[in-house]
């Protein structure tokens, strides 16, 4: 969760995020107008390919991200007052959103020319932006309007995330063993990409609900036997089973899933 918010940029950023460019991705409400600021630039005195806030620390509880793995810093934050913020499950964590900048309104002059739509995932929040003001990761930002122009009009709507071929991943923070407590993320998971519910089970046992604490943390405090598995349940009600996903040596990290929510 940043503590700070760039308002005005203090210089241009001579940089351009060094990503794949992002097909068109299938729209999943209509548009919202908004304003954008930037973080992780000149003005938070920070190297913008360097983590930070959202790519660091962010309150979804992703933690640090890899910039060559999905999302590839593609990220943002809602204010806590949005209306997506306060309405989707998990505080509207990983879920995907489309930003265009437009002209013609109080910040007109400010986009930068055919630059098109940028495409982020959202991994922090706002608490001192107000409601329709998006704060992106300074790279993303640069790609639809220069850093010197500091705050600008945009428009925004909710895409299907599309990680690619790659399985939705468990996070493992905190793993004390059978009978404890655990703390685990799931992210980089497809479509509408939020998580309503996290179970999980031992060899014998029946499905133990976790906790959605925070963000996309999720927490259990009387973990079962060794191995788990785990049922991840999307907001539009899709269940997918990892099997034996943490083994009997109770691994931490990232873990792939082998599964996916169908887009």
């Amino acid at each position: 969760m940043r503590t700070s918010t760039a308002v005005l940029a203090l210089a241009a950023l001579a940089v351009v995020a060094a990503v794949a460019p992002v097909a068109s991705q299938t729209a999943l409400n209509d548009w919202t107008d908004g304003i954008a600021t930037f973080y992780g630039g000149a003005p938070d005195r920070m190297d913008p390919h360097s983590p930070s806030y959202g790519t660091k620390d962010g309150s979804c509880g992703y933690f640090n991200m890899n910039k060559d793995e999905y999302p590839f810093w593609q990220v943002g934050a809602f204010a806590t007052s949005n209306k997506f913020f306060n309405s989707l499950p998990g505080k509207a964590c990983g879920t995907c959103w489309e930003v265009q900048c437009v002209e013609g309104k109080q910040f007109a002059g400010r986009c930068r020319a055919g630059a098109g739509s940028a495409y982020i995932t959202i991994t922090d929040s706002c608490p001192e932006c107000g409601a329709d003001h998006l704060d992106l990761q300074a790279l993303v930002f640069d790609r639809i309007a220069p850093a010197s122009g500091g705050r600008i009009d945009i428009r925004y709507r909710r895409v299907a995330c599309q990680p690619g071929a790659d399985a939705m991943k468990l996070q493992v923070h905190s793993n004390y063993g059978p009978g404890k407590w655990v703390r685990v993320t799931a992210k980089n998971a497809a479509g509408k990409a939020t998580i309503k519910g996290v179970e999980m089970k031992g060899p014998d046992g029946a499905w133990i609900p976790l906790q959605n604490k925070w963000g996309t943390a999720w927490e259990v405090s009387n973990a079962p036997a060794l191995p788990w598995d785990f049922r991840f349940v999307s907001e539009d009600g899709q269940a997918v089973e990892a099997k034996s996903l943490v083994g009997a040596s109770g691994q931490v990290g990232d873990l792939p899933t082998g599964v996916q929510f169908q887009t």
